[in-house]
């Protein structure tokens, strides 16, 4: 067993882990795409029952991700 106080092993252990001693990194954040006014226009021509604001707040919400939006409006519809 990993003793964190020594920073040793245990005639348990096989290994040290990876990360022992070593706080977690943070995950890189999605790449954000900026939505464009032909993003908007686009998806609007796709979903011409949907009010183009709305439209604009789920790319920004979805981060400029297309298909992610598409599912998402959708599942509006629906």
């Amino acid at each position: 067993m990993w003793n964190f106080a020594t920073n040793r092993c245990s005639s348990v252990c096989t290994a040290v882990p990876a990360n022992a001693g070593n706080p977690p990194q943070p995950q890189p954040a999605a790449a954000i795409r900026p939505v464009t006014d032909e993003d908007v226009a686009a998806m609007h021509d796709m979903f011409p029952d949907i009010e183009v604001d709305v439209i604009k707040s789920v790319l920004e919400a979805n981060r400029g991700d297309k298909d992610a939006s598409i599912n998402n409006l959708l599942s509006m519809q629906s």
